[in-house]
Parts: structure tokens; C-alpha cells; sequence
């Protein structure tokens, strides 16, 4: 095959993986119902003699895999850049080095972004496990949250969207707008990619149906969530802020990033100034449905302030941080809370 024909490449970056992992992982995409496509695996610089080993016993195996091991660890965000630049495909796959893709996962994504040439970025539903125990099926959910407006709406400042490992990108499109994994960012690094093709105008699609098992275990990056990942969400969500709302300051926009966590480094006045500016700007510029995104961002006030209400005990103080920000009454959005929680 010729790499000027190559439909797929799929890029996964290793790091002390545990062997018993790494063989599901690659064998679920060597055994891809989808066969014609390269695998490049970065070892980023593995000291496990185990895991090096195997990444060479199957580079042997299978001519599709293109092995690159870094001189040392550069990190995961660096190392996909390197997996980017190595690309040939028309199409690029991620998977991380953990998870299992389902046998028809290529083959569903391919067809779906031939038959859709105005897509630049695919997901998939996904299935967490632990072990033996299947933890959640994100197709058996009737998720609210996943309806292609609201999804919108919650992108602004959180990754609200599907499992890394299920992105099947455009790879004309990341390279005609310059689109990289941000190396300023140690962490969520799919947020970041997700908001600078959507700054770019690209769509984003998703296919309702589980196409990954997402192995949810202790050591994994997203297995809880600290510091460094909030942080580098923050400053992505801030980008996606400021080059969405014009007039909207950068301290406006770092102030609104910080809604979804608990934590927050201002105050609840500054934070309601904040949300004003916000929601007058798009009722100008009309970004978004005016009901839609005031309603998420009250809610995503009323989940805040109640934590700080219970954490400081006091109560009463939030029926004046309601009254400030004008929002709907605390028992319509208790409301609003349960429908959220059932649908």
C-alpha cells in the first residue's frame, strides 16, 4: 500500500503501561474489522524492559506498526505531536494504550466520515469497566447533557464531549489550520484539540453507539481529577471564551472557566459581573440560544454556590447570591436538578 492511498492512521503513545493492558490495546486494533491503515506507537521513553520488549515483538509481527521511541520521556502531549507529524493517513485515529477498541470501530468511523465530508472531528459512545465490572454504557444513557446544543453550550468550559480514544479526525483539516496538541498543556489534552478545531469552525460529530471500553483503573491520568488538570482545562476553556464572546476580558473569561470546579480564586460578585457581561454579549452577537446557554450557566452558578454553602455553612447567603444574579428561584432550579439527574 502506498502511503498516498493510506485511508488511516492510528496513533497511541506508551508510557510504563502495564503488559497485561498494552497487549488488549493493540490487539483490539490489529484486530480491526478495518484492516488497511498504519499503527504508530511512541514508546516515550519506557524503562519497563516488559513493556519495551512487547512494543518490539509486535512491531516484528505486524508490518502496520510503525514503532518511534523517544531518546526519553517528553510526555504525552509532545509525543502525539510526534505520532501527528508521522501521519500519512487521510484520516487519524487516536487510542490510548489502555483502552479496547471494539472490532468494528475503523470500519464504523471511516464510513461515517466518507459519507460526511463537512466533519472534522468523530467520537463514539464508550463503555467504562474496571476489571470485570462494567461501570457505565454511555448508549444505555438517555443523557440530556449529549444533545448537540447543550453539548455545545457545556464545551465552552468543560469537556462535556466523548472518550479520547474515540476521535477519528480530518487530518486535511488539522493541517490547513495549523491544528497540534497544545505542548503548553501537560493535561487534557483532548479539550484542547476538541476547542481549537471548533475555533476553527470544524464539526463535530458523534456516533451513538459504544464504540470503546474505557479502562477506568488507579495510576491512569483521568482517574482523578488534580491540580494540573483543572488548570490546563481552565486555560483552554479561557481561549475558547475570549475568541467566542469579543468584549468579553480575559479575566472575564478566566473567572467563567472556573464555574464547573468547586475552587475558585474570585469572588461570588466577581463571578456574577462576570456572567452578566457574558450572557449581554450573546444576546448581541445570538452565538447561542438565549434560554439554552443562561440556563446552563445558572446552573452551573446554583451547583457552586450551593457547595459553598454547605461548606461554609451558611445558608442564607445564597438566597442573596441568587437574588444578585437574577437567576430562577432555588426550588425551580432544584427542579432543573432532578430532571438533569433523570433524563
Amino acid at each position: 500500500m502506498q502511503h498516498n492511498e493510506l485511508t488511516l492512521s492510528v496513533i497511541m503513545s506508551v508510557y510504563e503501561t502495564p503488559v497485561e493492558y498494552l497487549h488488549e490495546s493493540i490487539d483490539s486494533i490489529l484486530n480491526q474489522t478495518f484492516r488497511e491503515y498504519e499503527f504508530i506507537i511512541i514508546d516515550d521513553g519506557c524503562s519497563n524492559q516488559d513493556t519495551v520488549s512487547c512494543l518490539k515483538e509486535y512491531s516484528i509481527k505486524d508490518s502496520r506498526i510503525k514503532l518511534i521511541r523517544n531518546s526519553e520521556n517528553i510526555g504525552l502531549t509532545k509525543s502525539l505531536n510526534v505520532g501527528l507529524d508521522s501521519c500519512q493517513g487521510k484520516y487519524i485515529a487516536r487510542m490510548d494504550a489502555d483502552d479496547i477498541s471494539m472490532p468494528e470501530r475503523f470500519a464504523i468511523q471511516i464510513e461515517y466520515m466518507e459519507t460526511h465530508p463537512e466533519v472534522s472531528l468523530l467520537g463514539a459512545n464508550s463503555i467504562g469497566f474496571d476489571g470485570d465490572k462494567i461501570l457505565f454504557d454511555e448508549s444505555k444513557i438517555n443523557s440530556r447533557v449529549r444533545r448537540p446544543e447543550i453539548a455545545e453550550i457545556r464545551m465552552l468550559v468543560q469537556n462535556t464531549g466523548f472518550a479520547h480514544s474515540t476521535y477519528m479526525m480530518r487530518k486535511s483539516f488539522l493541517f490547513e489550520h495549523g491544528i497540534r496538541y497544545n505542548e503548553s498543556l501537560r493535561y487534557a489534552q483532548d479539550y484542547a484539540i476538541t476547542t481549537d478545531i471548533i475555533l476553527n469552525d470544524g464539526k463535530i460529530h458523534r456516533i451513538e453507539k459504544s464504540l470503546l471500553k474505557y479502562r477506568e483503573h488507579e495510576g491512569q491520568i483521568s482517574n482523578g481529577f488534580n491540580g494540573g488538570q483543572m488548570e490546563c482545562s481552565i486555560m483552554t476553556a479561557s481561549k475558547r471564551l475570549f475568541n467566542t464572546f469579543e468584549g468579553l476580558s480575559e479575566r472575564e473569561c478566566r473567572i467563567i472557566s472556573q464555574l464547573p470546579y468547586n475552587d475558585s480564586e474570585y469572588s461570588p460578585k466577581e463571578t456574577i459581573m462576570a456572567l452578566k457581561s457574558m450572557f449581554q454579549i450573546n444576546r448581541h452577537l445570538q452565538k447561542f440560544n438565549k434560554y439554552l446557554f443562561e440556563r446552563e450557566f445558572r446552573y452551573y452558578w446554583y451547583k457552586k454556590i450551593m457547595h459553598v454553602s454547605k461548606a461554609e455553612k451558611k445558608p442564607w447567603g445564597v438566597f442573596k447570591l441568587f437574588s444578585i444574579c437574577s437567576v430562577p428561584s432555588i426550588i425551580s432550579v432544584k427542579k432543573e436538578e432532578h430532571r438533569y439527574k433523570n433524563q
